[in-house]
């Protein structure tokens, strides 16, 4: 099975001419890259909305004391979660 054919340009130099089926599967590889691409955001996504979780979640287990001497109020943690975030 052949991919690619040689031809000869107009001046007599060697250049490569992408047969239909080459195409094709350049196209079906493109594709297949696209969805993985696609996936691999997603992915990030999940990962940075379950580290916003997590952290949430520690942060709301701290008692009061502890969060006053890192300088929040309860009422905050969720805005505060976010802007440690932003930081990454």
């Amino acid at each position: 099975m052949t991919f690619r054919t040689q031809a000869y340009g107009s001046r007599g130099n060697q250049t490569a001419v992408a047969s239909p089926r080459f195409k094709l599967v350049q196209g079906l590889v493109s594709g297949i890259a696209g969805i993985g691409g696609k996936a691999l955001a997603r992915a990030r996504t999940l990962k940075k909305s379950l580290q916003l979780a997590r952290m949430v979640s520690v942060l709301a287990s701290m008692n009061d004391d502890q969060l006053f001497q890192i300088g929040i109020l309860r009422s905050e943690i969720p805005k505060y979660a976010k802007t440690l975030m932003a930081d990454d």
